[in-house]
């Protein structure tokens, strides 16, 4: 089969095309080459891409097309697609890429995310209208399948986003109950995910016993983009170094542009951004047990450069790495549909940075896929302690099998060397002594205390901003825009910090440095001017013509005589006046 690489080739929609056209979108990407003319053909998929290769936009498009094909014939409103999703924020995103593209078909097509509220009786009215399309993670649907508020008798297209993490995310029994509410007729689904693996076979059983499926996969070397693309950097660093080394990247300057950064828990991320902010350096972060409204806010101001720095981690997953491993603590309660490393289209992304390195490969290949999304250029940078070269070696094998194989090889040891998809960051340590003791003494100073305090302000704020002033919010667009994420938890002890003297710049840096060279070039600097101490000169006031103030005049005399009789010269040699 022949590839379409051109949009107006594919037999879409004129309204559909207009807003392509209004999106910047030039050409389809591999994947929307493959799966558009299948989903014409009304066949069922399981679709295998990388992040940031249009997935999401290769099952909207036919999915819309279609609806306004049928709707030239149809008689009464119906539910016909369902798009379910593992996580809120991929509902939101799934959502918003359905009300771009139908700029132009607003009125034609109607569709709902049941995702964002938890009470089930607040969507009703909206539900009884059947809206052609519903999309939620499986306990939303399910609840509102049990309620009699969605009904999917003419249902003709299942599309899942994600699909390997329904499992992960704990949502089998939801899927298998889900199933029973499927029309018996035939029905087109659609999986799509970054990884493909049995969870997706399990599905498939789940889902249509029998018939036939169309697997549309990438090839294995394609998990993230190239390296003329993507410049995947690591650095060994035990944990005491790793503060040290993210501040004076970040003071020096070199990391620029957005950043994501990413930790293994909540918790590490608050002494993360608290750290951060006593050096001045602001960072917004995402956290599961904030309201959904709230992180999907702080997600679209991250997207428009309201603020640089964003700090995330994998709950879901690494909650799951942790249960496996005895004597883990239990997690503490969050938001089970919460997911951020997962399909999340951050835009515009510079860099990724594993402060904590992802425990499985997926993860890593998840959260470097959040930069260098549609050929923009981006960078990783991982840090990697002794005891996580095993999971870089895992790394490895997934993304380059030959070269770690050959890495194996040469070693002869068990401790994995990077192969040539990882470069080894170039960074003297001991050029930056001087940051050492300054993140040394911050590091110290942020107990578990400290950070407890810093989450329960966080979500105080957040949950007032998100409840009661919700309605308010509405009607006051541009209020809503200065609310900000990423302002600080606490109040800089210590705000010498955010300043970086000169010593602290290692000697290569200072040149490119603004104001830290050797010289005084391009820095304005204070200079002491010559003060005459014994002089005072008294503004001057233009003279009144015409008229003379007798009372200044007067007052001048007076201080001509009393200068002239404290002088010892005019007064040497005259006579006193006797005294009768």
């Amino acid at each position: 089969m022949s590839l379409i690489e051109e949009f107006h080739q594919m037999n879409l929609d004129q309204r559909l095309l207009k807003a392509v056209f209004d999106l910047g979108w030039d050409k389809p990407t591999d994947v929307q080459q493959a799966v558009i003319p299948l989903m014409f053909e009304r066949k069922s998929i399981v679709v295998q891409a990388r992040t940031g290769s249009g997935k999401t936009a290769a099952f909207a498009l036919p999915v819309l097309n279609f609806l306004l094909q049928e709707k030239q014939l149809q008689t009464r409103q119906t539910t016909a697609v369902l798009v379910l999703a593992p996580s809120k924020e991929l509902c939101s995103q799934a959502y918003k890429n359905f009300r771009l593209l139908c700029k132009y078909a607003s009125k034609n097509v109607s569709f709902i995310d049941v995702s964002q509220h938890h009470d089930v009786e607040i969507l009703r009215p909206l539900l009884v209208e059947n809206p052609d399309i519903v999309i939620g993670t499986p306990a939303r649907i399910l609840s509102h399948l049990r309620s009699g508020h969605i009904t999917l008798a003419n249902l003709k297209q299942l599309v899942i986003d994600e699909a390997d993490l329904i499992f992960t995310f704990g949502y089998q029994t939801e899927i298998e109950e889900i199933r029973g509410f499927l029309p018996t007729t035939p029905l087109q689904i659609i999986l799509m995910s970054a990884t493909l693996d049995d969870t997706t076979k399990i599905l498939r059983r789940c889902l249509v016993k029998g018939g036939d499926w169309v697997r549309v996969e990438l090839p294995e070397e394609a998990f993230l983009p190239s390296d003329s693309q993507l410049t995947q950097y690591i650095i060994s660093a035990e944990e005491e170094d790793k503060y040290t080394i993210l501040i004076a990247l970040v003071k020096l300057k070199l990391i620029r542009g957005k950043t994501l950064i990413f930790t293994n828990s909540v918790d590490r991320c608050f002494k993360l951004r608290l750290f951060l902010e006593e050096f001045g350096i602001r960072a917004a972060l995402l956290n599961s047990e904030l309201p959904v409204m709230s992180r999907c806010h702080a997600i679209d101001q991250f997207n428009r450069g309201i603020y640089d720095y964003l700090l995330a981690t994998d709950e879901c997953q690494t909650d799951e790495k942790a249960q496996s491993v005895p004597g883990s603590k239990r997690p503490r309660r969050r938001d089970g549909e919460y997911g951020v490393a997962r399909g999340i289209d951050f835009q515009l992304v510079s860099n990724v940075i594993n402060f904590d390195f992802p425990l499985t490969p997926a993860l890593y290949v998840h959260r470097v896929g959040r930069t260098a999304r549609a050929d923009q250029m981006g960078t990783a940078l991982s840090f990697v302690s002794q005891r996580e070269q095993k999971l870089l070696s895992d790394v490895e094998a997934l993304l380059n099998p030959a070269g770690a194989a050959v890495s194996n090889a040469a070693s002869g040891a068990s401790e994995t060397k990077a192969s040539s998809i990882f470069k080894p960051y170039q960074f003297r340590l001991s050029e930056v002594d001087g940051f050492r003791y300054r993140a040394s003494d911050v590091v110290r100073r942020i107990s578990r205390k400290v950070v407890r305090e810093a989450r329960l302000k966080e979500i105080k704020l957040e949950l007032l901003n998100n409840e009661r002033l919700k309605g308010y919010f509405e009607d006051h667009v541009p209020d809503l825009e200065a609310l900000r994420h990423d302002k600080p938890l606490t109040r800089m002890s210590q705000p010498h910090l955010k300043d970086v003297p000169e010593y602290l710049i290692p000697q290569p840096l200072r040149a490119l440095m603004p104001g830290a060279s050797g010289t005084c070039r391009g820095r304005n600097r204070w200079k002491r001017e010559n003060l005459n101490l014994g002089t005072m000169e008294s503004e001057k006031k233009p003279a009144v013509k015409g008229k003379s103030n007798k009372r200044t005049l007067q007052a001048q005399h007076n201080q001509a005589r009393k200068r002239k009789a404290r002088d010892p010269l005019f007064s040497f040699g005259r006579k006193k006046k006797k005294t009768k």
